[in-house]
């Protein structure tokens, strides 16, 4: 008995440790980034990723800048004009939230392969956290050989998908 105990304590823990490499999506939600940043008074400079936010939502741009003034001028300046055509796919897709797309990795490969944009792009490879406003727009970033930075919006029923930057190693 004690050794059929020991066998199901142990699959356990390996199962426990097994499922922790699999990390599951964490979601930093826009609005409690911006209530943190109205009240805390303390260095916020490292602590959230200041363009994902940006490119969720402008409105609190003149903040953030009070303590990531040079991120916020490269900003304004690489981002004074609409990502291009070029860099923008529409998926028509019937679905009520994009937490509920992202969280399903068949489907989302399945609207990128319905892409000519982003043919080298598997969301298996997907980086967390995603940065997500109203669960309409979010913002994720990508890793096949190279870092891409994605923006999805979900808009009636189309799902836009924009190339915002690639980094190349």
């Amino acid at each position: 008995m004690k050794l059929i105990t020991i066998f199901l304590l142990s699959v356990s823990l390996i199962s426990n440790c097994f499922g922790q490499l699999k990390n599951p999506i964490k979601y930093i939600e826009y609005e409690a980034v911006i209530k943190e940043i109205n009240a805390s008074k303390s260095d916020l400079r490292e602590k959230w990723d200041y363009e994902a936010i940006l490119l969720l939502d402008r409105t609190y741009i003149n903040k953030i800048k009070q303590f990531q003034p040079d991120l916020v001028e490269d900003f304004k300046k690489i981002f004074s004009v609409p990502i291009p055509d070029a860099y923008r796919e529409r998926i028509p897709i019937k679905i009520k939230s994009l937490k509920d797309c992202i969280n399903n990795a068949e489907l989302l490969n399945n609207i990128y392969s319905k892409t000519n944009l982003f043919s080298e792009s598997n969301f298996n490879n997907l980086l967390s956290p995603i940065y997500i406003k109203d669960n309409r727009i979010a913002v994720y970033d990508i890793y096949n050989g190279h870092y891409e930075r994605h923006r999805m919006t979900l808009s009636k029923d189309t799902i836009i998908i924009e190339l915002i930057s690639t980094i190349i190693e």
